[in-house]
């Protein structure tokens, strides 16, 4: 089946902020919410966990963590989001956590064994990556620091997410991007920086649901009885 872009939250940007938030509100026929969260300087405030307000209607699944320096790119996923409004939060280990998160929901993804394949790079935004399947989901997600623009120009075939920067002090920004594809093999990911930096970035490859289900073969039943 062919996997379609739902919903994109407003990135979030926080700085300073121990238990940032970010609202989506997932809309009947999506089966996959994702969210990408960029921690820039873990050896301020180290990631804690990730929740939200559904009550425990939402099972947040870790599909890939990448660290770089004090970098660090974490992409969750929930299969089958509830449907309402939620509000997410990313929880840190104190007050000098700093993030940019990003959410978007999709349909018709696979219910199980939804990450095929993922793909890092530890210093750079250019990730090279082979897709296994070719209705694929691919989510890309990069941060980066002492940057305080946001980020211009994505890779063919991807389609922007979101982009944030902090700006002051203390320089972050992050990008994401979704592409859905139509081919299996080489489909490397990138991204253009609004200034050279150390990256760190990653990709996810979610399965799409397959049309149909089990055959079934009818039971036939014999009219003529012989005694």
């Amino acid at each position: 089946m062919v996997i379609t872009a739902s919903i994109k939250a407003t990135t979030v940007v926080a700085r300073n902020d121990a238990a940032p938030t970010i609202s989506i509100t997932p809309v009947v026929g999506d089966t996959l919410l994702v969210v990408s969260i960029y921690i820039d300087d873990t050896s301020e405030a180290s990631f804690s966990s990730i929740t939200d307000d559904s009550g425990g209607a939402n099972t947040y699944l870790l599909a890939k963590t990448t660290i770089g320096g004090n970098r660090e790119v974490r992409t969750y996923y929930v299969i089958n989001p509830n449907v309402a409004a939620t509000v997410i939060t990313v929880n840190g280990a104190n007050a000098s956590f700093d993030t940019i998160i990003h959410a978007s929901t999709y349909q018709q993804t696979a219910t199980s064994s939804l990450v095929v394949s993922t793909a890092e790079n530890t210093a750079s935004e250019d990730v090279t990556f082979s897709a296994t399947n070719s209705d694929s989901l691919l989510i890309y997600m990069v941060g980066q620091d002492n940057n305080s623009a946001t980020w211009t120009p994505y890779g063919t075939g991807q389609t922007q997410i979101g982009n944030g920067a902090n700006g002051g002090a203390e320089k972050f920004a992050s990008g994401s991007s979704e592409e859905i594809i139509t081919a299996s093999g080489s489909n490397d990911q990138t991204s253009t920086p609004a200034k050279a930096g150390a990256d760190t970035a990653h990709v996810i490859e979610f399965a799409a649901a397959v049309a149909g289900g089990p055959e079934f073969t009818p039971l036939v039943q014999n009219s003529s009885l012989t005694i």
